[in-house]
């Protein structure tokens, strides 16, 4: 939990009210805060960046702790079982 982008994955995993989210989303929507842009304007360079990180190493991470389900075959997300213990350290760690 000490990559930005890891933590906009799973507080956008909380906020989402979706079964599963695209890593196309996930990166847009990341991309729009890093850039404070809409996210309909996030695209382009900063876009591709944080797509490309995303997919090769914040959601194999985050898969490997089982904090995210990624299915690397069909690019989706969905919280995994220890999303709860994730969203609990992120809360313990935001107060400190």
């Amino acid at each position: 939990l000490t990559s930005t982008r890891r933590c906009y994955v799973i507080r956008i995993l909380e906020e989402t009210n979706s079964e599963a989210i695209p890593v196309r989303s996930l990166a847009r929507q990341i991309t729009a805060i890093e850039q404070g842009i809409q996210v309909e304007h996030a695209t382009g360079k900063p876009y591709r960046s944080v797509y490309n990180t995303l997919v090769q190493t914040h959601l194999s991470v985050l898969d490997e702790l089982d904090i995210v389900d990624y299915q690397a075959d069909g690019k989706m997300v969905t919280e995994g079982e220890a999303m709860n213990d994730a969203l609990g350290l992120l809360r313990i760690l935001s107060e400190s």
